[in-house]
């Protein structure tokens, strides 16, 4: 490929090309993240093995209702794979994950 020769592409003719076109083409609206896309966040924090960062992206997508049952698997992975518990009582870890989310009308 040829190097591109920036004089020619300041030139009033490819800035008013340029002005025109993003008038006519303006750029779509970004959408929001997916639910889909925070548990994969959430899955890679806990991969990750930051805990914490994965729960609180979890919060964050209980905290508008839109987490889903694979929000809180992810978080129990996460979780239960990190030892946050000195004791390493995982089941304690998950028992109590599924409580909470029973407390939010899901059930597995």
């Amino acid at each position: 490929s040829r190097p591109v020769n920036r004089f020619l592409l300041d030139t009033p003719l490819n800035q008013r090309q340029a002005r025109e076109s993003a008038r006519t083409n303006p750029r779509p609206a970004q959408e929001a993240p997916t639910t889909n896309a925070y548990n994969k966040m959430i899955q890679a924090y806990g991969i990750a093995g930051d805990s914490e960062t994965a729960e609180s992206t979890f919060r964050s997508l209980l905290s508008e209702g839109t987490a889903n049952h694979k929000s809180w698997v992810q978080l129990m992975k996460a979780r239960a794979s990190n030892g946050d518990n000195s004791d390493g009582d995982e089941e304690e870890i998950v028992r109590s994950l599924l409580d909470e989310m029973e407390e939010e009308g899901l059930e597995l």
